[in-house]
């Protein structure tokens, strides 16, 4: 499990995760073409190679409903994904604890560490997508905030938006 840990040459509290460094191919550089068997997780399609989403975006009836996958089922008409990341800085605990060794002062590594997959043309930018798409996006983070501040692990929320295959977006395999 990660750690946060007080970093009193900055005077700030910093996460140490070395589950992270698991991470497939953090630093290869993608030359061509991708193959057949390096499919891109978030594409539609693909839903069987991430965690199952604990939010979804589907469209019914024209109407924007959410839902979330279950046990083994993932849904394949979404509009927006919301999973866990598979090589987490932070993972989900009963108990938040803090710990003190002379200098040394550190917490378990309690939290949430999610990716919201933006749309199913994840490669788009987010300024040329449409308006709906944009708000949609914006509701996800409400929602996750919120539902993300209801656990008692959670004591800060924080949005790291990467975009692309080398900000690491790629980084997940089949589980």
């Amino acid at each position: 499990m990660s750690e946060i840990r007080r970093d009193y040459l900055v005077d700030r509290w910093v996460i140490v995760a070395t589950e992270r460094r698991k991470r497939p191919s953090d630093f290869k550089v993608d030359r061509g073409q991708r193959d057949e068997a390096e499919k891109c997780p978030f594409c539609p399609g693909n839903e069987h190679m991430t965690p199952p989403a604990t939010l979804l975006y589907v469209t019914k009836n024209g109407e924007v409903i959410t839902d979330r996958d279950r046990d083994d089922l993932r849904r394949k008409e979404w509009i927006l994904r919301v999973i866990r990341n598979l090589y987490p800085a932070l993972s989900p605990s009963d108990k938040f604890e803090e710990f003190n060794e002379g200098l040394r002062v550190w917490r378990n590594g309690a939290g949430d560490h999610e990716v919201i997959i933006e749309t199913p043309e994840h490669d788009t930018h987010i300024q040329v997508s449409d308006e709906k798409q944009v708000n949609l996006v914006f509701r996800a983070y409400l929602d996750r905030f919120n539902a993300l501040k209801e656990s008692p692990f959670v004591k800060y929320i924080s949005v790291l938006r990467n975009y692309g295959k080398a900000a690491g977006v790629h980084n997940s395999r089949k589980i």
